[in-house]
């Protein structure tokens, strides 16, 4: 991960990011192994089967099963993709607007699967300042 001392504020949402999704990665990978039903993690999962701001891990097993991404501008539309499935019983990929729940999803920040947050729980912990995520601006 790169941080630009320009982009303050992206660097330090980046960094807790980074450090609330890759760091904890051996607890990560064991809450895999553990859970068969796991499909995806991260620190925000939401009620739809997506994750939060893009910082996420997800099986492979799991993924070959998604719509193919596309090439977009809309930024959201990766978040939502995470959520979009494959449904295996009717050989069917899901409309737009079809989204897995997040019963696949093991939440990172409460150590837990099937746990949601919807935008207003995921705002109020963004942190605005460097010294939240632990490293110095300097």
């Amino acid at each position: 991960m790169v941080r630009h001392g320009h982009h303050r504020g992206r660097s330090t949402v980046e960094s807790w990011l980074f450090e609330g999704t890759i760091g904890p990665w051996r607890e990560v990978i064991a809450s895999f192994q553990a859970n068969a039903t796991i499909e995806k993690a991260g620190m925000y999962p939401s009620k739809l089967g997506w994750v939060w701001f893009n910082f996420w891990w997800a099986r492979v097993s799991y993924l070959k099963g998604t719509v193919e991404p596309v090439r977009t501008t809309r930024r959201h539309y990766y978040e939502d993709w995470l959520g979009r499935h494959y449904d295996a019983d009717t050989e069917q990929e899901a409309e737009p607007g079809q989204f897995q729940d997040c019963r696949a999803c093991f939440a990172t920040v409460s150590w837990g699967a099937g746990i949601s947050y919807d935008a207003r729980d995921v705002i109020a912990v963004v942190p605005d300042d460097p010294e939240d995520v632990g490293f110095d601006s300097n």
